[in-house]
């Protein structure tokens, strides 16, 4: 039997699972969300959530599998017809595999993050955390209310025209799942943003009495306005009663983006927020190297002077697989070899 400490770790707050509620809901409804969340805890989906998502692959084969009958009726050449039904099992097989990952397999790890993700949210005060929280919900439920009326009007266009429904419809659940599961990972890397900016705004707190002196370098970021004004005013202990354990749980995160790497729109907003969290830890080292030449002793060096080692030594970074790190950068070179690969072709083609 667990003891009581572990299992008060594993309960997690009302107010943190709310973050992730309507895209966690958007991902129940299609079969691919990674966790079960009820009653504040987060587990491993049920046996009823997995049968409906081996449900929801077996039609989606069906979907394709009726494009391919119909690909087959059609006169085209050989060649073309081979390319287009390699195409078709290539995607089904991407997407299964991905959904299998996702609901299957790394259960446990799935859970493990959303509890490490809660414990760095307490440790920071609540109006800090409520601000976090306030800004990813709301732009979560108008980026998926917008989103769902585009596949509800696409899907409607598709039943007017009362060819292909169900084959329409397994499409949707595939591109759909892939949307998901990009903005899902991209939510994550907005959480560890904006904590890392809660950083820098408790650190330049106590420099703007210095800014004569001190070359502070606040260019506005994403959502930076709206931010400073739901947090309001920072209060002078904020900074010295700050736990540095939030940089041990930020440091070494690895988000997996499986099958969501397959659109290009995706790649870009999760570079871009990958991009907008590196710049926060820079921002931070930079103001934490400003307190120091501020304050020659005290408790507000020593803390900023901590702050900069961890971010010295042990930089956070996102990666996929541990195999290369998600930056701005990412989206330059996929773009480039796209170009190269497309140069080519043409190059075969024409020459």
């Amino acid at each position: 039997m667990s003891n009581p400490e572990y299992l008060s770790d594993d309960i997690l707050d009302e107010e943190f699972l709310k973050i992730f509620e309507n895209i966690r809901r958007f991902q129940l409804f299609l079969g691919c969300c990674r966790v079960d969340a009820r009653d504040r805890f987060v587990t491993e989906p049920t046996i009823n959530q997995k049968v409906y998502t081996i449900a929801i692959i077996i039609f989606v084969i069906y979907g394709y599998y009726d494009i391919a009958q119909y690909n087959s009726t059609i006169d085209i050449q050989l060649l073309d017809r081979l390319f287009f039904t390699s195409f078709l099992i290539n995607n089904v097989l991407i997407y299964a595999m991905g959904v299998i990952h996702v609901r299957f397999l790394n259960n446990k790890k799935n859970a493990d993050l959303y509890i490490k993700l809660c414990k760095l949210s307490r440790l920071f005060k609540p109006n800090y955390k409520m601000t976090v929280q306030k800004l990813i919900y709301s732009n979560d439920k108008r980026v998926l209310t917008l989103y769902s009326l585009g596949i509800g009007m696409l899907f409607i266009v598709i039943v007017i025209g009362q060819r292909f429904v169900l084959s329409s419809l397994a499409i949707l659940i595939v591109q759909s799942s892939m949307h998901m599961e990009i903005f899902h990972c991209s939510n994550i890397m907005v959480f560890f943003g904006f904590h890392m900016r809660l950083v820098y705004y408790m650190i330049t707190h106590h420099l703007n009495r210095y800014e004569i002196y001190v070359d502070i370098k606040d260019v506005p970021l994403m959502s930076e306005v709206r931010m400073r004004e739901v947090l309001g005013p920072v209060g002078d202990t904020d900074f010295v009663d700050f736990p540095l354990e939030v940089f041990g749980e930020t440091n070494g995160t690895i988000i997996v983006v499986s099958t969501a790497l397959l659109d290009l729109m995706g790649i870009f907003f999760f570079c871009f927020h990958a991009e907008v969290f590196q710049r926060e830890v820079t921002r931070v080292k930079q103001s934490s190297i400003n307190i120091m030449s501020v304050y020659p002793n005290g408790p507000l060096r020593k803390k900023a002077q901590k702050i900069f080692k961890l971010i010295e030594n042990s930089p956070p970074r996102f990666s996929v697989y541990g195999m290369w790190q998600i930056s701005a950068h990412t989206f330059i070179q996929l773009c480039t070899l796209m170009t190269w690969l497309l140069v080519t072709l043409l190059q075969f083609t024409f020459l």
